[in-house]
């Protein structure tokens, strides 16, 4: 005679098994899930999913040395919560990812991780978010999702610089995107850039492989221009020195180099 087992009842989402119970080597599985997923099966034993609540009949047929018996049963599937959170995923540092259920607020009793009750939170910190759900019925569904970071590119531009007047900077970024998109506050789109009027020039490179951006900025300084005291035109005689004395007009220290490569001042 075709007899097997079945777990019931179960709640919307979940899956039940079922196993015959007839032994041998001889016999044969024919099996009808109805509403069930698979609808149907030829094993020994198999697994169904029930998305929907309601009453299923799970039909099985045994066969054996030409011969058919048919055993029936019902399954219930309770009403349950059934939701996702989504997939696992990252965000750059300092975003924020809304992680919504789409359950309704009072359908069922909602528990996070950190306790809160709500359908949906909004997540900024790296780790895994999980969310139970129990209804009337007593079922109750879990679902994670686990919320990583990506990290900021690097961006480097080198120290402030000081430039001589009429002197110009060609300034390269160094970065760590792996695919580097890059702006500068000038409009400029190119990891090099260069530059001949005193200002602060900001880089911002976003990474296109991750969407997250970083900033350097390097501030570019000219130096005021130098004013000497003159040097009048003198006459000497033949063989007598004279003192060339060099200096600045406001006191700051020099270095100097002379036609004949000496460099006292």
């Amino acid at each position: 005679a075709a007899d097997f087992t079945a777990t019931s009842p179960v709640c919307a989402g979940d899956t039940v098994q079922v196993r015959r119970q007839e032994t041998g080597l001889d016999f044969t599985s024919e099996w009808a899930f109805e509403g069930g997923a698979p609808a149907s099966s030829g094993q020994p034993a198999d697994t169904i999913r029930y998305e929907a609540p309601g009453s299923y009949t799970i039909r099985h047929i045994a066969g054996a040395f030409g011969c058919r018996d048919t055993a029936f049963t019902e399954v219930v599937v309770r009403e349950g919560p059934v939701f996702t959170l989504g997939p696992d995923t990252s965000i750059c540092p300092g975003a924020r990812l809304f992680i919504n259920s789409g359950l309704a607020a009072g359908q069922y009793q909602l528990e996070w991780q950190d306790g809160s009750a709500s359908p949906a939170l909004e997540a900024e910190e790296p780790g895994a978010y999980v969310l139970t759900a129990t209804g009337a019925t007593g079922c109750t569904r879990s679902d994670t999702l686990i919320l990583s970071l990506h990290p900021l590119p690097e961006v480097e531009l080198g120290p402030d610089t000081t430039l001589c007047g009429g002197a110009s900077l060609e300034v390269t970024a160094q970065t760590g995107a792996s695919e580097p998109l890059y702006l500068w506050s000038t409009g400029a789109a190119l990891p090099r850039l260069t530059v001949s009027a005193e200002d602060n020039y900001v880089l911002t490179v976003t990474d296109a492989a991750t969407g997250c951006a970083g900033q350097d900025s390097i501030r570019v300084s000219f130096a005021p221009p130098l004013l000497l005291l003159p040097l009048p035109d003198t006459s000497v005689c033949p063989g007598r020195p004279i003192l060339l004395d060099v200096r600045a007009l406001d006191g700051a220290p020099l270095s100097v180099q002379w036609q004949d490569g000496s460099t006292d001042n």
